[in-house]
């Protein structure tokens, strides 16, 4: 191989070298931007949570207990309310049923035709009519025994399925409010445990910080650190789980009452 050959295939092969380093270099900058951008995110999105519960404020359980009234389920029961008087209308003005009244009119005319023959003068007719009108008025009643027997018994039949249907629906009242501020009752001792969670978990972090810099220094033992380090994993657990339950009760509790809590 000659000097000249050799020298080009050097040149080759180092640039051939440096391309290579800089696309390893260049796709390892960029999974590792991929990998940093992700725990970033979720460490915002979980930034974003804490701050959302944390300051979450419960309306007055007045306001809640309000939507009570206006369920779907209520006005269902309302409108079966409201069916249950109409057929007891209709059932008092049954007896309606028992008058007839009719009437009738014509008009027309009314005539007669007669033939008459006399000698020598042949045969000839005669026409007689007048215009006439007709008309009449007329009404009729009927008095059944059922009128006297079995009216009453009805009349009072629909009164108490339209009190029934009244107390149906203030029993489905009375239990959504029941609901509502067992939910509310929940969710207001879940936010305080949260707090209190949250304030023990930063408290456990910072805890944490601090003995690693003493560690570190010689100042805490390995034993000391390890117990400090579980007590902050419980917290942090702990504060975890509350917000899990908080979440859940303030989303059982939007669906009940249609009020908007978490933005």
């Amino acid at each position: 191989m000659s000097s000249n050959t050799l020298i080009t295939y050097l040149r080759n092969w180092h640039l051939y070298l440096l391309v290579g380093t800089g696309f390893f270099l260049s796709h390892h900058l960029t999974a590792q931007s991929v990998a940093t951008t992700a725990p970033q995110q979720k460490t915002e999105t979980r930034s974003w949570e804490d701050s959302t519960l944390l300051n979450l404020f419960l309306p007055p359980l007045e306001i809640f207990l309000q939507t009570a009234e206006t369920a779907p389920s209520v006005q269902r029961a309302e409108a079966f309310v409201k069916e249950q008087t109409h057929r007891l209308d209709a059932t008092r003005k049954e007896w309606l049923n028992n008058f007839r009244l009719n009437t009738n009119y014509s008009y027309g005319s009314m005539g007669s035709m007669t033939e008459s023959s006399a000698t020598g003068q042949g045969t000839y007719f005669q026409y007689f009519g007048e215009e006439m009108s007709l008309y009449n008025v007329g009404g009729s009643i009927t008095i059944p025994l059922d009128l006297f027997f079995g009216r009453q018994d009805r009349i009072k039949a629909g009164k108490a399925q339209i009190e029934q249907a009244k107390q149906e629906k203030a029993l489905m009242i009375e239990q959504r409010k029941i609901a509502i501020t067992e939910l509310y009752a929940v969710a207001a001792s879940q936010l305080r445990v949260l707090r209190a969670n949250a304030d023990a978990n930063a408290s456990g972090e910072s805890t944490v910080k601090l003995s690693e810099l003493e560690y570190l220094n010689g100042n805490l033992s390995f034993d000391e650190i390890s117990r400090r380090k579980r007590e902050y994993a419980l917290a942090a657990a702990s504060f975890e789980e509350s917000k899990a339950m908080l979440f859940s009760t303030i989303l059982r509790l939007e669906l009940l009452t249609g009020i908007k809590l978490i933005k």
